[in-house]
């Protein structure tokens, strides 16, 4: 059994929790491709199987969210599950401020890991350190960022990210622009991943009981694609000459993956990873 499933993650359960009662249920390894978080909910991609092979290059596609901003306290866990930390009254903003503090955000730029996360510093996860640690700074892109709604204490945003982003820290830096104010998650809800919406996904007894796969060669779409005749010289772990001038390339025999290639040089392509 190989494949991806597209999962509606439920609250109050870990990405690990959902893998581990997949894989239990159809009695084969598997793996996500990028961590949600306990209390949040929506799109995580099920790798099944010899599909656990793709899950570093379903990572490292952009995700969008739906997030809900309550102001006026601060956590520790920087969502709503956290314990309060501090509490300030809301200061007033307007639609106008709400709406450009979000598009203020679409850009690239160095943010901290929360302290509550699983990230390792000194081989140690950093929600498992007690001591004071220096918070590691990490590369992220805000694609896009948009208001939804707001009322005097909640705002509401939609945000298109990339790897490694943390929503949660994202609503601080939100609520920060406007006024100074501090702000936690309240909700989170991951809307698409990569090419699938939530609208495509599975509860996990549907993805158990009656599994429904995702096209892999959707699901590749942001590597060039490479249709191949005979992949024998794939089994074999050959370069190749292709005539195309992408860095990476993804083999496909009979609609199904078979190998990431890299460029060496020229048009000669070397095998990454292979896939069957």
């Amino acid at each position: 059994m190989n494949g991806v499933l597209a999962v509606n993650k439920p609250s109050g359960m870990t990405s690990f929790d959902v893998v581990k009662m997949i894989s239990k249920a159809l009695k084969v390894k598997a793996g996500h491709t990028g961590t949600l978080d306990p209390m949040a909910t929506g799109v995580m991609l099920v790798c099944v199987g010899k599909a656990t092979k793709l899950v570093p290059y379903l990572m490292a596609s952009q995700k969008t969210y739906q997030a809900t901003i309550t102001f006026g306290i601060k956590t520790d866990s920087k969502d709503i599950t956290g314990d309060v930390i501090k509490t300030a009254p809301v200061i007033f903003f307007n639609q106008k401020q709400a709406s450009d503090a979000c598009q203020s955000m679409i850009k690239t730029y160095m943010q901290q890991v929360p302290k509550v996360s699983a990230v390792r510093v000194d081989g140690k996860r950093l929600y498992q350190t007690k001591d004071e640690v220096e918070l590691p700074m990490r590369e992220v892109t805000i694609f896009d960022c948009q208001l939804l709604a707001h009322d005097k204490s909640t705002l509401t945003y939609e945000a298109t990210v990339s790897k490694g982003t943390y929503i949660r820290v994202l609503t601080e830096e939100i609520a920060a622009l406007l006024h100074g104010n501090i702000a936690t998650t309240s909700s989170l809800v991951r809307t698409r991943n990569h090419v699938i919406s939530i609208s495509e996904t599975q509860s996990i007894q549907e993805a158990i009981d009656e599994p429904r796969w995702l096209s892999l060669r959707k699901l590749l779409s942001h590597i060039p694609i490479v249709d191949i005749d005979d992949p024998t010289f794939v089994y074999h772990g050959k370069t190749k000459a292709f005539d195309c001038d992408q860095d990476r390339i993804c083999l496909f025999y009979n609609d199904q993956p078979m190998a990431i290639y890299q460029r060496q040089k020229d048009n000669i392509y070397k095998s990454e990873r292979g896939l069957f």
